[in-house]
């Protein structure tokens, strides 16, 4: 991803504030590593997702604040991409006073503990991370970035006519008040682009998605 570039780029022009970034490493055994820490999977999958986050929260962050003699960080914020992204929100969202942000880059939101053909399979009770937000708490100075492209996923998994990832906003997360509904459409973009889709969530109570016309990658 050439973060270390994107970021200088971005400092010598200005565009942000000095920034400490830390990007873990992410092993093969990532769909056990990954996942929601309290709960596994259908599958188990995310066995480990518990001693990943004790990782991050009780030997990682400490780790910085020591060797770099960090004492305290303005904010922090985490982010990552498919069950990265998973991750970084399960975490986020059960350890609410260490960070402000959450980044989701093509999230696996889809991670249940039941298999969806199973005939009692319900959106809104087995998809783990959308029912931890729906009996969670609401923590006003939390944001929330999510971003897909049309281009990561085509198959409609839960039977509604809507492909999931046509939007960032997937119907059966219930994170934000309503649903944004996307700006602009596929017949608009100019040859040579994809759609992608981005919505942030801050403590107001409305929301929006915009859409933001990147060149394809060759």
């Amino acid at each position: 991803m050439q973060f270390e570039n994107i970021l200088a780029d971005l400092f010598d022009q200005n565009a942000i504030e000095p920034i400490f970034c830390i990007g873990i490493h992410c092993s093969q055994d990532r769909k056990n590593e990954y996942g929601t820490a309290k709960i596994l999977d259908y599958k188990g999958r995310g066995a480990k997702a518990s001693l990943y986050t004790r990782f991050v929260m009780e030997e990682l962050l400490p780790y910085i604040r020591k060797e770099y003699n960090v004492p305290s960080f303005k904010d922090k914020s985490f982010a990552g991409f498919s069950l990265g992204a998973l991750s970084a929100m399960d975490i986020v969202w059960n350890n609410p006073a260490d960070f402000i942000r959450v980044g989701a880059f093509s999230g696996s939101f889809w991670w249940r503990d039941k298999d969806q053909e199973d005939e009692d399979f319900d959106e809104e009770k087995n998809r783990i991370m959308h029912r931890q937000i729906g009996e969670g708490s609401h923590y006003a100075w939390l944001k929330f970035f999510f971003e897909v492209g049309t281009q990561d996923e085509t198959a409609d998994r839960n039977n509604n006519g809507i492909p999931p990832l046509r939007c960032c906003y997937d119907p059966g997360f219930e994170l934000l008040p309503r649903p944004p509904r996307p700006v602009g459409r596929e017949s608009d973009r100019p040859p040579g682009t994809e759609l992608s889709y981005r919505c942030e969530q801050g403590s107001s109570a409305t929301a929006g998605a915009r859409a933001i016309e990147r060149p394809v990658a060759q």
